[in-house]
Parts: structure tokens; sequence; C-alpha cells
């Protein structure tokens, strides 16, 4: 079942110049006119379904009387009317000037999408996800209004913060603030007091929480010589315990698991190498040079069709899921949000550049192999060359990256302090591990024919991909 928005509704995001708003008839009180300027499609599509799902969503009448209002203000008050109530969800779409209208979709609590007529030029405004917990249920609502979170007394912590969804998603969210934030947050959110206080807190158990399942093999790293580092380094990559995620997908993986892997990935990959490129500015000299060079490839080479993450989101769309930044954040586990996290931790710290840089060595050093492995099982399950294209990409690029980051940047910056080689070992470590604690249990899951999250159907890929019963 998909919903589709009434032609009122969807009429207020058509038409948009200067983030200004061509109002509906309905809600400028005047007579009902034809739409011409719809594709045909698109007008049969409205007047089937107007008197159905009119009756089920209702109209935002709030902004009737505001017919200046900008875009902004129409999207986020429909959220706040139609969303909350009868659930909408997530993402509403912002309208590019003097774009011709098409259809796309909007993203509903229940599941489901609900299919509008709009530009197919358009940015994408994410809206803040449902919540998962008490602790991530108090950061939504700080978000939008930091100070209900100055009041809020003692935070509701969990006793394993690494496996906890609720806090893992609540430091998501957190951390997202500062890379490409919400719609629907508040302006000043990614530098309120309350709200950095509660981002200290929960970092504060995260990071306890890595340190402890990163302790041993951290221990045997330290103790080497600097310049043994880079070769201690590699060696921990090719022996570090753990399932292999890319030989399943490789040899054993049907569609719909090679699938779920990639919405798993989704939620660092379409925001790769911005974590790490927060550490450019900390660093100096050779580590610096090389980190430019390393994220210059990661973007592009300059070439906005080669930038990673527009590789990965084609590889989504190819697989039927969907490629909207952030989808998939709030059905997918604690532990692959904890992946994601431990960046946004190490990135945005001045003081924990080098576990940054050593977590990117270790990222780069584990990727090269497994991404062909990835490739193949891909290809063998028949999802093709435009789904593979982005660990063909990974390749090269990472053999390449992997000497860089390891040899250059790590090297560079222990030769220039040893005292951060505790640390650049720590970042390294943190990655294998929570790559490995990510992995065990939906290997698990597959071997029982199971899900961790049920990706949509290929056929109906606007549905909504669900956390598995």
């Amino acid at each position: 079942m998909i919903g589709v928005l009434p032609g009122e509704l969807a009429g207020m995001i058509i038409g948009v110049n200067h983030q200004q708003v061509a109002w509906p008839p309905s809600l400028r009180a005047q007579p009902r006119q034809q739409k011409t300027d719809l594709p045909d499609a698109t007008a049969q599509l409205e007047q089937s379904t107007r008197r159905r799902l009119i009756s089920k969503i209702g109209r935002p009448h709030c902004l009737s009387h505001r017919p200046g209002a900008r875009l902004q203000d129409v999207l986020i008050e429909a959220d706040r009317q139609a969303a909350e109530s009868h659930g909408l969800h997530r993402h509403l779409c912002c309208i590019a000037r003097h774009a011709t209208p098409v259809m796309t979709f909007v993203r509903r609590c229940d599941g489901y999408s609900m299919i509008v007529p709009f530009a197919a030029r358009r940015g994408v405004a994410m809206l803040l996800p449902r919540p998962r917990g008490e602790l991530s249920d108090l950061v939504v609502s700080g978000i939008r209004d930091p100070q209900s979170v100055a009041e809020c007394g003692a935070l509701p912590l969990p006793a394993d913060a690494l496996n906890d969804v609720d806090l893992q998603l609540s430091l998501w969210l957190l951390y997202e603030l500062h890379y490409r934030s919400f719609d629907d947050a508040d302006p000043a959110a990614d530098w309120s007091p309350a709200l950095l206080s509660v981002r200290r807190v929960l970092e504060e158990a995260f990071n306890d929480g890595v340190e402890d399942v990163s302790a041993k093999h951290v221990a045997p790293l330290i103790d080497v010589e600097p310049d043994d580092f880079p070769d201690r380094l590699f060696e921990l990559v090719e022996t570090f315990p753990g399932p292999s995620l890319a030989e399943y997908v490789q040899r054993r993986a049907d569609r719909d698991q090679v699938r779920e892997m990639l919405l798993h990935r989704s939620v660092y990959h379409l925001k790769e190498a911005d974590p790490h490129s927060f550490a450019i500015p900390r660093l100096t000299g050779a580590a610096k040079a090389g980190l430019v060079e390393l994220q210059y490839d990661e973007y592009g080479d300059g070439v906005a069709d080669r930038v990673h993450q527009d590789l990965f989101a084609r590889a989504l769309r190819a697989a039927g899921l969907d490629a909207e930044y952030g989808s998939y954040a709030d059905v997918v586990p604690a532990e692959v949000l904890a992946i994601s996290n431990v960046m946004s931790l190490y990135g945005l710290h001045r003081a924990r550049r080098a576990a940054a840089m050593g977590h990117l060595a270790a990222f780069e050093a584990s990727s090269s192999v497994p991404c062909r492995r990835y490739a193949a099982g891909i290809r063998r399950v028949g999802l093709g060359d435009e789904v593979a294209q982005y660990f063909d990409e990974h390749v090269e690029a990472d053999a390449v990256h992997e000497q860089l980051a390891v040899r250059r940047i790590c090297g560079a910056l222990i030769a220039e302090d040893p005292r951060l080689q505790r640390d650049v070992a720590v970042g390294a470590v943190a990655c294998l591990a929570l790559d490995a604690r990510a992995a065990a249990p939906l290997l698990e899951a597959w071997k029982h024919d199971r899900h961790l999250v049920l990706p949509p159907t290929e056929t109906a890929h606007l549905d909504r991909a669900v956390p598995a019963s």
C-alpha cells in the first residue's frame, strides 16, 4: 500500500521562485482551477486519489493566510501538522528554482511512502527521524527546541553504550548537526550549550565502551618503535579476529542479503570521507599534505560525478534502495550507527586528531581486498555493474590509499610527536573492532535466513525498510 498526498498539499511545492510558495487554489480561498502545468499522469493520479486521501490526511490550514511564507516554513509546518498526526516521516523535498514538476515521494512513519508531484531538480530537506527510546526522544525534542534540554535533568544512560540503539541514534543525531543537519532543527542547535552538554555525557559513555573493546589490541601497537609502527599496523589488519562479511557476500549471500549489506553501509558511505576531513586544519606538514591528497581522491578529483558518496548513492538506487542521505538511520542496528559515530567522535575533537587518522589508516588498509569480494558477490547475484562500480573504484584506489594513510599520514604524525602513537593505535583498533561487531550479528541472522533490517522489495522500492522482527 502506498499513500498519496492530496493535490492541495502537493500543490504547495509547485512553482517555487526564490523561496516563495505559489499557494494552491484551495488554500487561497479561490475557486479551484485546473492545473495545466502538471504531466498527464500526475493530473490523473491527483484526480483519482484526491477525495480518499484528503479525508485521511487533511490540509495544513495554519499557513492559509501566509502567502509570503518561505518554502522551509511550508515544509516544516506540513511536517508538524500532518507528519506527527498522520504519519508523514522525515524526508520532505525542497524544489530547485524554475524546476519542472515530476513524481517523487515523501517518507511516512508507518513504513510506506507518499507519492507527490514535484521537481526533478531538487535538494532534500532531511527531517529529524523517529526516536528509538527515551534518550533519542529527548534529543529530538532538544534539537527542535534546545531550551527543553536545559531543563531535562539527569540523562537515562544505558549500561551498554555500544549496543544500545537509543544512545547510538542520539549521538548520531547530535553529530549530524555538524554535517548536513536537519530542516526542522533549531538554527542554533549545533552550538547549543545544552545539547553540547548532552553530547559530552553520551560521548564519555560511548568512548569508554570503545576503549574497552579495543584495549587488548591497542597495547601491542603502543610498545613498538615508531619506525616499525606502519608494518605492525598492517599485520594487525591482516590478523584481526572477526567474521569476514565480504567473503560471505562474495560466495554465499543471496540478492536481498547483498542489498541489506548496502543498506547498512549507507549510513556512513553517503557521507564518506566527511568525518576525517575535519582533521585537515588540525594537522601540519607531511600529515596534512597526505590527508589532503587522499581526500581529494575521495571527493572525485574535483569531478562531481566521481565523488565517492555519489557513487554509492547511484549503487543504492540501482539496487532498488533509498539513496537519500540518512534514510536508514532510524532502522539500522546500534552496531551500524556506532561505526559512523566513532568517526565523528574522533573527527570533531581536535584532541583526537591522531585517533581520526588511525581510524582512517585501518579503514583504508582493510578496504581493497574486501571491495573486490563485494563487487564479485554483487555481480554473482545479478545486481550488475552499476551497483558494483562503487566497489570496483575502491579496489585500486584503496590499495594506494592504505599506503598513504598508514605510512605518510600516521607515520608523519608519530614522527612529529611520538606521544600520539597510542591515539593512532586506538583509532585503528576501534575501526576494526566496531566493523567486526557489526558484521557478526548480520552474518548470524543471514545464516538463519533472517534479516536485521528487511530491505524494501525492488519492485516497490518506495516502500520503507523496516527492522526485522
